[in-house]
């Protein structure tokens, strides 16, 4: 493997880590404080399994996860792709790079 692919993986890796996080961050933003819902301590249980659940799901999708901001707006608040908040665009963004740089890295490594 040489030394360029190594670190296009590695830095993907990293990029993936943190993309995992900032889309869970932000489906926890936007569900809890976008003023979109009225929830009550139960309601906010019951909606954070649903979110729980449906990061469950999107997983088992290949690039699920790249896409979950853009689909959990979609979903709840039902919007049209031209009403999607910049910040979901943002965080898809960022995962879908983390993943381009993954398959780069594995690309580009030399075969033995």
């Amino acid at each position: 493997m040489s030394n360029i692919s190594e670190n296009t993986l590695n830095i993907g890796l990293i990029f993936k880590s943190i993309s995992g996080i900032a889309v869970f961050v932000f489906l926890i933003w936007t569900t809890y404080f976008s003023g979109y819902f009225e929830l009550s301590f139960l309601r906010g249980i019951i909606i954070f399994i649903i979110i729980a659940m449906f990061l469950g799901f999107l997983s088992g999708i290949p690039f699920g996860i790249t896409f979950a901001p853009v689909i959990f707006e979609w979903w709840i608040f039902e919007a049209p792709l031209s009403g999607i908040s910049t910040f979901a665009w943002v965080v898809t963004g960022i995962s879908l790079i983390a993943n381009l740089l993954i398959i780069l890295g594995f690309a580009s490594m030399e075969q033995k």
